[in-house]
């Protein structure tokens, strides 16, 4: 595989953040909400750019008098990283410690380690980690810098604090082997899963769910479906584990990517029957996509049905099912779907929406989606979010349309949603046509626009995903709406 760097989109972002200096970003801080709805956590939820520093917010809500104690700073952060704002979490942290004085626990330090390399990257977690006293880094500290190189890819470094663990006797939890397992899977090295497990199993260490779920998953990306059904048979023969509904969907996904429809159709069986409680709506969610996947049409209705007859519909549920549809090549039948979610009286998000969008520009349907995000907007009487136009500029972009391209994608940069980046490629071809185009006044223009958002080019050519594909803006999204309804 070609290093990250090395890709022509990521050096073509990186040369134009040296060529444009980036818009200074000024804002003034928004007012109060209504008495009933003004807590601390409303005002910060609502500072959703990341270029506003959440310290003001903090500072204000003193100076009015108002208290806050660290165990509801400690929530703030917990939900704020739920919902990947890492700066703004860090920035309360760092409020916490270093300007209110309070004593951070083992916890704390922890937290605050791995904020600082989601933010500032694993050099400057390395830099706190040492300044943490020796007698609070473990093992929770120890944990998170593991942790931490694993996201990275760094086998060494995480060899070397996997052997503290064991110095210091911390390795009889489950945490470290499964972050070895996470570093070893990312890497494609599957033997070595294989001897992380044999050791959890020599020192009698139970293997959780997200041990299985890591195993389980590498079999699936090895292609090794024989591996997968021996593993599976361990799985259900553990008697201290219960395999649930996920297992399956996993198993289910192996299947499918072997081209097994009919085992594949099996192990949905399975995990539908394991869906019960609080997991069974979003089983319902995986389940109905990946019926489709399998091409069985009466499984998915079957199960639409039966969601309808259990949940109120909400705006997740609906875009799954647009989805599927949509798997299935019946757009006709998405789009009544689709007509459903908007005539609902509740804050109908336009994620099932921007599905529909995408697949009418897939097959070329370019006037469809125009029509489209006309009715959603006139249906729900409010503009289209970040996400929308977003998928708009993608749509136009691939067709050529450039002047509508920059058009869309300036009303998405005009669109503060803090969950929301632009799509890479996207915004590359909008900046090299408008560079192309020579008028330098909508070049600043859009570029300030850029500056507004809290990002800059050279922010976001540090920023990128793997999956270089045009829908990957759709399954990040479904993912971001998946943690907004839990």
């Amino acid at each position: 595989m070609a290093m990250l760097a090395s890709r022509p989109w990521r050096r073509r972002l990186q040369n134009l953040s040296r060529i444009y200096a980036a818009i200074s970003f000024s804002s003034s801080s928004s007012s109060a909400a209504d008495a009933g709805d003004d807590s601390l956590y409303q005002r910060l939820s609502r500072a959703g750019n990341p270029r506003i520093s959440m310290v003001p917010i903090l500072e204000q809500w003193l100076q009015e008098g108002r208290s806050v104690n660290q165990d509801e700073l400690r929530f703030l952060v917990t939900r704020l990283r739920k919902f990947r704002r890492y700066t703004h979490a860090l920035q309360i942290s760092e409020w916490m410690g270093a300007i209110r004085s309070m004593n951070f626990s083992r916890r704390d330090f922890a937290v605050h380690l791995d904020l600082t390399a989601k933010v500032h990257g694993i050099e400057r977690a390395e830099q706190y980690f040492e300044m943490i006293p020796c007698y609070l880094r473990a093992p929770q500290s120890y944990g998170a810098l593991l942790n931490c190189y694993a996201n990275t890819k760094s086998a060494e470094k995480a060899e070397a604090i996997m052997q503290k663990f064991q110095e210091f006797g911390f390795d009889k939890a489950t945490y470290p082997y499964n972050a070895m397992l996470k570093l070893y899977y990312n890497l494609g090295r599957y033997d070595e899963m294989e001897n992380v497990t044999r050791q959890m199993e020599a020192k009698a260490i139970a293997l959780d769910d997200l041990t299985y779920n890591i195993r389980l998953n590498a079999f699936v990306l090895a292609g090794d479906v024989k591996g997968m059904e021996s593993f599976i048979m361990k799985m259900e023969a553990d008697s201290c584990y219960r395999v649930n509904w996920q297992d399956y969907a996993i198993a289910a996904n192996g299947y499918l990517k072997s081209g097994l429809l009919d085992k594949a159709q099996v192990s949905l069986k399975k995990a539908e029957q394991l869906a019960v409680g609080k997991s069974k709506k979003n089983a319902y969610h995986t389940l109905l996509t990946m019926y489709a996947r399998v091409k069985s049409r009466d499984d998915v209705y079957r199960l639409w049905d039966s969601y309808k007859g259990s949940f109120d519909v909400y705006n997740k549920g609906y875009a799954c099912m647009v989805s599927s549809l949509i798997i299935l090549g019946d757009l006709e039948a998405a789009e009544k779907v689709l007509d459903e979610n908007l005539s609902k009286s509740y804050d109908v998000h336009f994620l099932a929406t921007n599905l529909l969008l995408r697949a009418y520009f897939e097959i070329s349907e370019v006037e469809k989606a125009e029509k489209l995000i006309e009715k959603a907007t006139v249906k729900r009487g409010k503009e289209a979010g970040a996400f929308t136009w977003d998928a708009m500029a993608t749509g136009y972009y691939t067709h050529g349309q450039m002047e509508d391209a920059v058009h869309a994608m300036k009303k998405a940069l005009s669109t503060i949603e803090p969950q929301w980046k632009p799509h890479k490629l996207t915004l590359v071809a909008c900046l090299d046509y408008l560079r192309m185009k020579g008028d330098s006044r909508e070049l600043e223009e859009f570029m300030r626009l850029l500056g507004d958002t809290g990002r800059d080019l050279e922010t976001l050519s540090c920023d990128m995903v793997e999956d270089e594909s045009l829908s990957s803006d759709a399954n990040e999204e479904m993912e971001l709406y998946q943690v907004e309804e839990g």
